[in-house]
Parts: C-alpha cells; sequence; structure tokens
C-alpha cells in the first residue's frame, strides 16, 4: 500500500472544512496504526510543504518561536508514523538548514534531488529505496520553486534532476 500525503502546511488538526472530519495527525496515526495492525505492507511518503503555514522569508522561522515548536513537533509526528520519505518544499527551506541539520539524523529521510548550497554541493539526498516483499521502490524527492525568495539554497531544474536520478 502506497500512503502519500503533502501540503500539512504546519497544520496538525483537521482544517475544520467538515463536520466530523477524521483529519489530522491523530487521524492519520490512526489509520497507519489499523493498517499495521493488518500487518499492510506500506511505502509512506510525503510531498512537501509539511512544516509553515504560510511560506516565510528563508531564516525567518528561526525567529518564530511558535512556528518552530510546530515544526519539531510534526518532524517528531512523522517520525513516530514512520514515513519513509519527506520531499523539500521550498516553503520547508524557511526553515533554514540548521533546522534540516538538526533533524536529519532524529528523523526519516529528507530527499530533494535538486535543492543545492552556494558552492552546487547537493544538500539532502536525492532519493530513497524501499524494498517490500518482493517490490523495490525508488522515491525520488523534487522541489519546485516558489515566487517567494530562497535565499541561500539553490534549486535547480527539477526536469534535470529528474532526468539525472532516473538515468
Amino acid at each position: 500500500t502506497l500512503l502519500y500525503s503533502s501540503n500539512v502546511s504546519g497544520e496538525y488538526e483537521p482544517c475544520g472544512w467538515k463536520s466530523n472530519q477524521l483529519g489530522g495527525l491523530s487521524g492519520k496515526a490512526h489509520l497507519l496504526k489499523k493498517l499495521n495492525d493488518d500487518q499492510q505492507p506500506l511505502i509512506l511518503v510525503d510531498a512537501g510543504n509539511l512544516l509553515f503555514k504560510t511560506a516565510l522569508t528563508v531564516g525567518a522561522a528561526t525567529n518564530d518561536t511558535t512556528s518552530l515548536i510546530i515544526a519539531h513537533g510534526l518532524v517528531r509526528a512523522y517520525k513516530a508514523m514512520s514515513y519513509d520519505a519527506v520531499a523539500v518544499s521550498a516553503d520547508d527551506l524557511s526553515a533554514g538548514l540548521d533546522f534540516f541539520q538538526q533533524t536529519k539524523n532524529a528523523s526519516f529521510p529528507w530527499i530533494a534531488a535538486n535543492v543545492y548550497d552556494k558552492n552546487a554541493n547537493l544538500l539532502f539526498p536525492p532519493h530513497v529505496i524501499k524494498r517490500i516483499e518482493t517490490m523495490t521502490v525508488g522515491i525520488i524527492g523534487l522541489t519546485g520553486k516558489n515566487v517567494q525568495s530562497v535565499a541561500g539554497f539553490i534549486i535547480g531544474d527539477w526536469r534535470d534532476s529528474l532526468r539525472k536520478e532516473i538515468s
């Protein structure tokens, strides 16, 4: 079973659009526990835009204690749910490189095949390989550009990075 999520945008509770909604982190964790109890083989991925409700200027999150607490809480929750990979979005980059370095060893893999530092060094693993039973799956992280500046990061063309990863 492949479970995909994206655009959590720093929200950990249901968004409230409908009555009796099952969303939010607790709803997601409950669904995953049920699937694990049923011993379903799972691949769990998120396409990014996980950490913040609105795009911040790169590094601004380091001055926003509430945003950082929520972002760290989301990382811990995703680790507890055993996410296999989370792609890094341009908005997620507003946490700053230090945030990702702090969470690198204590969480799921952040992946991005096209995010570089000023010296053109890749900042994240470009992909992960997941083996479930007799199947092997490659998961590639690709970061799109947004209108807002992502100072301190170079986001390369995702199409070029994708071609490189699949060749």
